[in-house]
């Protein structure tokens, strides 16, 4: 026992805690089985838990006693052992140095990785960020095109139906003015009628009162026509239409 060194002795003693755990679940599936045949499913679970928690409690134990013994027959090989302090702090020296060398291997491999990550990835964003800004430039662009377009259509749009208005309005007041004039002429017309008819009956009662001759009657005639038109007659005529 004294030529092993401390593995082989955990190995065996790793090996004999399997065995023994083994061994302890055999025991208990076994007992479980002879069991099963007379117990209810109920039963039957709450023996199985109590028969494993037991089991799994001693496997514990048995193997925390092992492990006891194995450290007490480690400290032991060791205090047998002749070793040189000198040489195993000479030991332990090159081992710290090698370890240390590897671990700043590995701080300048993260760093050189971490510095060639963060450059491309600033690249990258760089790159994004660029692509970004014209991109929205591009749309701002089309969008501010699109607006301007959109706003010319529609001002020709409200031009034309602004245009078209109007004119809808000025046929319909023109046409309401011709119809006015219509009547308008109309009422004169037939206020002139009546007032030639009053001209005429004027006429023919001073004939009939001084029994003139045909160009007599002719010619006075004629005058009242003209003096209706140069006088009274028309105006009175024209307020009587305008009333």
């Amino acid at each position: 026992m004294e030529g092993m060194d401390t593995t082989t002795i955990l190995e065996i003693l790793a090996v004999m805690v399997g065995i023994l755990v083994v061994s302890q679940m055999a025991v208990l599936w076994f007992v479980l089985r002879i069991r099963r045949k007379t117990m209810t499913p109920d039963e039957l679970l709450r023996d199985s838990r109590i028969k494993t928690e037991n089991t799994i409690q001693r496997a514990i134990q048995q193997a925390n006693k092992i492990l006891v013994s194995a450290e007490l027959k480690g400290i032991q090989l060791l205090s047998h052992e002749k070793v040189d302090s000198n040489e195993l702090a000479n030991q332990f020296q090159t081992h710290l140095q090698t370890i240390e060398k590897a671990l700043e291997d590995q701080l300048e491999h993260s760093a050189n990785y971490a510095e060639s990550t963060y450059t491309g990835f600033a690249r990258t964003a760089e790159k994004m960020i660029n692509d970004h800004i014209a991109k929205n430039q591009k749309i701002v662009e089309d969008k501010s095109q699109e607006m301007i377009e959109n706003t010319e259509r529609l001002f020709t749009m409200l031009s034309q139906y602004v245009e078209a208005a109007i004119r809808s309005e000025l046929e319909k007041e023109l046409a309401k003015s011709k119809e006015e004039i219509a009547v308008y002429r109309q009422e004169r017309m037939k206020v002139i009628d009546e007032r030639i008819v009053d001209i005429l009956e004027d006429v023919l009662r001073v004939t009939l009162q001084k029994k003139l001759s045909l160009a007599d009657q002719s010619d006075l005639m004629y005058k009242a026509l003209e003096e209706a038109k140069r006088g009274s007659a028309f105006s009175a005529t024209t307020q009587k239409a305008n009333g």
